[in-house]
């Protein structure tokens, strides 16, 4: 199976990055983070990176034609927002 994840760089998705690697043995994982790298990202081994900013609409189809996914977890988005 193939995963997209979006928000890679995030909290919850950086748990969700580590959770699949360690427990979904055999899921090919992309994450994609804002670019330039998602800031502080620390990619967890295994997982694909890809740098898109999903609020650009080409940027988004071109990683979604790139990857295939056969799934997203989209956890992209603005946490806290004043």
């Amino acid at each position: 199976m193939r995963l997209l994840v979006t928000g890679a760089a995030g909290f919850v998705g950086g748990h969700l990055l580590e959770f699949l690697r360690a427990e979904q043995p055999g899921v090919e994982v992309h994450g994609v983070v804002l670019p330039p790298g998602g800031a502080a990202w620390r990619r967890p081994a295994g997982v694909r990176a890809l740098e898109a900013d999903l609020n650009d609409r080409a940027a988004a189809a071109a990683v979604v034609d790139a990857v295939r996914p056969q799934g997203i977890l989209h956890l992209a988005g603005q946490a806290s927002v004043h």
